[in-house]
């Protein structure tokens, strides 16, 4: 699925709104970016805490490195290594070079 910024933008605003519960109906904000294509998004400093990001595409997101997640980010951290050498599998596997994609 592909979002405009400000769907995007949207999505973002309404899980702040999860993440602090504080308005009326609140439980159903969570973001659910799952399978999204976020490749040339805007992220800088997006609160991503706690939403599905499983199987998203980052690649050429803006700002991805100064996106807030924890451990309940479903797959940010394994989608975005700092560094190492897992960074170059991940970029190999995700354009079909590793994995027989």
């Amino acid at each position: 699925m592909q979002y405009t910024q400000d769907e995007l933008n949207k999505i973002i605003e309404n899980h702040k709104h999860w993440l602090l519960r504080d308005c009326e109906g609140w439980e159903n904000l969570k973001a659910n970016l799952r399978h999204a294509d976020l490749s040339n998004a805007y992220l800088i400093s997006a609160n991503l805490r706690g939403a599905d990001v499983s199987d998203a595409a980052l690649s050429g997101a803006k700002g991805w490195a100064s996106v807030k997640y924890d451990a309940t980010t479903k797959f940010f951290a394994l989608r975005c290594p700092e560094s190492g050498e897992f960074d170059a599998w991940k970029k190999g596997y995700a354009c079909g070079r590793i994995g027989g994609r």
